[in-house]
Order: structure tokens, then sequence, then C-alpha cells
């Protein structure tokens, strides 16, 4: 902006010189054209003295010359320096520029040296698997089967930091797969009653267990013959050296229910998943 203002400011001194050197040069042109005249009548009054010496125009001539060539220094002075100016600017932009970038890679690996010293410090929960039981297992001969399951997990924390307000959600899923729309809402689910004061979470310290046991409501709904059934879940978590941000763990596993059936009654079994059955995957 500064050297686009003295730019502007030389250009207005420049017309205005200019202005100035017009009007030396329409005095010149007058004062030749008014010596011409004396000349053609001082000739005619005398066509003896017609030989007469001319004005001298080199006094006449010197009168404009130093002002021209001042104006002309001057105007090669005032380009040489705005192209100082122009060059001076693009060297303080492109300077500024490799300034920013540096400032810019250093504030990115400061960022990134402090986001592997928090995870390589945070919490890391792992779950496993114990024991599956069925609830309300017992059904009329012929009815639908809509049972419940009893799980009990055991939480392990393999990080460097207590892992804060831990809270699963677990939910029945076809056996499509684990997807991340499913996994959303448990984790939400999750998180929702992590962040409620009047419910009980759990605290898991570094390298310690904790085992618990949750129920899973309709985990084998309208089920009429054997499994398999599919078990997705989302653990929340807040590790304490990062008490505002939750982490999550997802577990996936595949139970196989089988009925006895006496007549009268139908009673429905199921089998703890082995290790081969259950995927787990801390993802953030």
């Amino acid at each position: 902006m500064n050297a686009f203002s003295d730019f502007t400011d030389v250009i207005k001194k420049l017309i205005t010189e200019l202005k100035v050197f017009g009007e030396h040069l329409f005095q010149l042109r007058k004062s030749i054209n008014q010596h011409i005249e004396a000349m053609r009548q001082h000739q005619k009054r005398n066509p003896q003295q017609s030989n007469i010496d001319p004005l001298e125009f080199e006094k006449i001539i010197a009168k404009y010359e130093p002002p021209i060539r001042d104006k002309s220094k001057n105007d090669d002075r005032n380009y040489r320096v705005q192209r100082l100016i122009m060059i001076a600017t693009w060297c303080a932009f492109f300077a500024a520029l490799i300034y920013a970038s540096l400032a810019w890679m250093q504030w990115n690996a400061a960022k990134t040296a402090n986001d592997i010293s928090l995870n390589a410090q945070r919490a890391w929960i792992n779950v496993r698997v114990d024991n599956i039981e069925v609830m309300n297992g017992e059904f009329p001969h012929g009815a639908s089967i809509t049972f419940g399951l009893k799980v009990a997990v055991t939480f392990q924390n393999f990080g460097h930091s207590p892992a804060l307000h831990l809270w699963p959600s677990f939910g029945n899923f076809s056996d499509i797969g684990p997807q991340k729309e499913i996994f959303t809402p448990l984790c939400k689910d999750s998180e929702t009653i992590s962040d409620d004061p009047h419910r009980v979470t759990e605290t898991v310290f570094p390298s310690a267990d904790i085992q618990r046991s949750y129920p899973i409501q309709n985990a084998g709904a309208n089920r009429h013959s054997t499994g398999p059934h599919n078990i997705q879940g989302c653990i929340a978590y807040r590790s304490s050296n990062q008490p505002t941000i939750f982490h999550h763990t997802w577990i996936r596993f595949r139970f196989q229910s089988h009925s006895v059936d006496d007549g009268k009654t139908i009673k429905v079994f199921a089998d703890t998943p082995t290790s081969k059955d259950i995927t787990v995957d801390p993802i953030d």
C-alpha cells in the first residue's frame, strides 16, 4: 500500500513538472516566432542590411537546457527508485511467504510431536468376552423366541493413563459385518451415559483389569432356530491426560444359540464365543 502511494505521488510530481516544461517550450516557441517576425520587419525596412546577424538562439536554448537535463535526470532517478521499491516489495513479500511456510511447518511438527506424546501417554482399552448367559430363555412350545443376554466382559487398560467414565453399549445386528453407521449410534449412547453424572461408570487404571456384566436386550430376537447371532458394541471412555476427548473401542462377537424342545417348553442356551469369533478394535 505504501509503495502504491509513493508511486502515485511520483506520478503527480511528474505531471506537474511536465506542465512547467510545456510552458517553457511554449515561451521558447513564442520568443523564436517574435524574433523571426522582427527579422522579417527589419529586412523590409532595410533590405541593405538583410545580412544582419540573427539573434543567437544558443542563448535562448541555453536558458532552458539545464532544466531539461535536470528533468531527464530526475525522471531517470525516480524510475530507478520506483524499480528498487518494487523489487524490495516483492522481496519482502517472498520473504514473508517463506517465513510463514517455515512457521507453519514448525507448528505442524510441534503439534505432531505433541499428539504422539499424548497418544503414548493416554489410556488404551481392550475388552475380552468371558461368558454369555441367556436371560429369560424359556418359552412356550411354538412361541416366538426373543431372548436377552447377560455378557461378562473384562476391560484391560494397556495404556499409561487411567481410563475414566468408561461405559459400553451393545446391540444385535445381522452378520453384514461392522459398519460405521452401526457403531456411530452405539458410541453416541455410550458417550451420553458416560457424561451422565447420575450414572456409575467405570475407571480402569493402567495395567489393570476389571470384570463387569451387562445385559443385552433382544440379543436373539424372533429366532425359531439356533444361531448364529452377531453382537456389536462400542466402549466410550476418557483418558486422564486428555479429559475433554472421548476415545472408543469397537467390539464384535458371534455366538451360537441352541434350544431344547420337550413338547411343552423351549429352552434356549448360548455358547460362549471363542477368540476367533471376537473382533476388537481400539479405533481412537
